[in-house]
C-alpha cells in the first residue's frame, strides 16, 4: 500500500491528500467489485449515490482525468458498548470535521 501513497501532499489539506490519475472507464461502476454494496438496502443506497456522483467528482487537467485521494486523518476505534457512536456523533457536530459515507467503513 505504501507504493501507491506519494511522498508529497496537497499543502492546503489537514488530511494527507493527493490527485492521482484516473485510468478507468468513467461509464463503467467504480464500486462493482465492492461486496459491501450487496451487504444492505442501506448501503446499495449510499453506493447507488456514489455511482451518480463518481463522475461529477473527477478533476479535469491537460486533459486527463484525476481524482482526489485522501487518507484518514485519524480513525475511530473500539469495540461495540463502548461509546464509538456517541463520540461520532458528537463529532459530526464540528464543522471541520468531515466523514466518509459511512459510518463504518470496514
Amino acid at each position: 500500500i505504501f507504493s501507491a501513497i506519494p511522498r508529497k501532499f496537497l499543502p492546503h489539506l489537514k488530511n494527507p491528500c493527493w490527485y492521482e490519475e484516473f485510468f478507468g472507464n468513467v461509464t463503467a461502476d467504480p464500486y462493482g467489485k465492492n461486496l459491501y454494496a450487496l451487504y444492505s438496502k442501506r448501503f446499495q443506497a449510499i453506493y447507488d449515490h456514489l455511482r451518480r456522483a463518481f463522475p461529477a467528482h473527477l478533476h479535469q487537467h491537460a486533459g486527463r482525468q484525476y481524482r482526489l485521494r485522501c487518507l484518514p486523518f485519524f480513525y475511530i476505534i473500539g469495540q461495540p458498548k463502548c461509546g464509538t457512536t456517541d463520540l461520532y456523533d458528537r463529532l459530526r457536530l464540528h464543522p471541520e470535521v468531515h466523514f466518509t459515507t459511512m459510518k463504518e467503513p470496514h
